[in-house]
């Protein structure tokens, strides 16, 4: 089973969340950094719990290209093929 929570800086947004809309938002201190700048992008976002710092990091570099429509079911399965 995989437990999924949508992390929110603001309480105010993760409690409207779960009471009016039954989401499992959790609000927690965030970062984020993103660099557009140059041939290199970057995005980057952290999140503190227990403590502890965690963050999902992106780097993209070279020619861009134009991607091919995909399908939500196709991308659920992508993503779940590569979690487990």
């Amino acid at each position: 089973m995989v437990f999924i929570a949508e992390i929110v800086p603001k309480r105010a947004v993760a409690r409207i969340a779960r009471f009016a809309y039954g989401e499992n938002y959790v609000c927690l201190p965030m970062k984020h950094r993103i660099d557009m700048n140059g041939a290199a992008k970057t995005a980057e976002y952290e999140w503190q719990l227990s403590g502890s710092w965690s963050r999902l990091y992106a780097h993209a570099s070279g020619a861009l290209i134009a991607s091919q429509p995909i399908s939500i079911l196709r991308l659920s399965l992508r993503l779940l093929n590569m979690l487990l």
